[in-house]
Parts: C-alpha cells; sequence; structure tokens
C-alpha cells in the first residue's frame, strides 16, 4: 500500500471510519478493502498520476524500484536542475502537432498521443502540463518524474480538471 494512501487514513481519525475511497481503520493506518478504480485509478484521481507498467502495479515506482536504498515518503520525485527552465514552456493544445512525437509510448497503460490530443483537455491546466511535459520529454525526464513535476507545478496556478482526465485515461488506455 502506498505511503499516500496509509498517511490519509491514518489522518482521518480513530476507529473504523467509512470515507469516499471506503472504509479505513486509522488505528492500522490501512484500508480494509481495494480501491474499486484501482491504483491506476486511485493515482490518477489523488494526484494526477499514475505509475503503472503494462504488466501490472507497481508499488515502488515512486522510489525507482529500490526500496531498499531508496526513500520518497512524500511522494515527491526530483527533476534534473536543467528540466526547471519546462516550468515556463509555452501551452501545448490538443491540436498541436507536437503530441504526435510520442507515438504509441504508453504511461500508465495509457497511449500517450491518444492523452496528448484528447479534445476534452482543452482547460488552461492541461495546456500548461501539455507544454511542460513535451519540454521535459525533449530533456529526457523519465515521464514519471515528469508528470509528477509538472501536475504540481499546473496545481498551483490552475484547476485540475480531475472529470476531464479520467475520461481521457478511460479513452486512451489500452
Amino acid at each position: 500500500m502506498k505511503t499516500t494512501t496509509i498517511l490519509l487514513c491514518a489522518a482521518l481519525g480513530v476507529g473504523l471510519v467509512q470515507h469516499a475511497f471506503g472504509f479505513c481503520n486509522p488505528s492500522e493506518g490501512r484500508w480494509l478493502s481495494r480501491d474499486p478504480l484501482d491504483e491506476a485509478g486511485f493515482e490518477l484521481l489523488r494526484t494526477g498520476k499514475a505509475n503503472l507498467p503494462d504488466d501490472g502495479p507497481n508499488h515502488y515506482a515512486l522510489i525507482d524500484n529500490n526500496p531498499i536504498n531508496s526513500v520518497d515518503a512524500l511522494g515527491l520525485a526530483s527533476i534534473p536542475k536543467d528540466a526547471e527552465e519546462c516550468y515556463g514552456a509555452h501551452p501545448l493544445y490538443p491540436d498541436d502537432a507536437a503530441c504526435d512525437k510520442y507515438g504509441e509510448r504508453k504511461y500508465a497503460r495509457v497511449i500517450l498521443r491518444c492523452f496528448c490530443k484528447c479534445p476534452v483537455l482543452r482547460d488552461p491546466w492541461s495546456n500548461y502540463v501539455r507544454g511542460c511535459l513535451s519540454c521535459m520529454d525533449d530533456k529526457g525526464v523519465p515521464v514519471g518524474d515528469a508528470h509528477e513535476a509538472c501536475y504540481a507545478s499546473a496545481d498551483k496556478n490552475y484547476t485540475r480538471p480531475t472529470n476531464a482526465l479520467l475520461a481521457c485515461y478511460c479513452q486512451c488506455r489500452r
């Protein structure tokens, strides 16, 4: 179970608690049942990222599959210093040809080109994130780290379109 999920459960209080994500026992820091949307849906809705390889959930993705030598207790991955300029990248729109560069590459079981071109994502948050992700891709930042960084940066100035993201996620999942 991911650290953020345990912290959320533990922060809810003492005793069995029903929450939007199901029932949780805060004294044990555990949810009693799995998220009905699975890890991908939960991570996408809560944090804007879903670190799932094509062969199933990867509970150690945030620490580069090295739980012995790596710690990411707050769920924050770092990016190279030269990629920080991507936070100031120009917005990118769904009809932009730059989305084609992703081809059939996948992230969290989603075709990146499809997600980039998803027509319902025309809001300022999505346009900003597209530009930021395109810049980070050009700099070779790993896709998971890039999504985490760009989503967090966009959240500071814009409202995340959670329903539209979920719709595109379902549309582009293959």
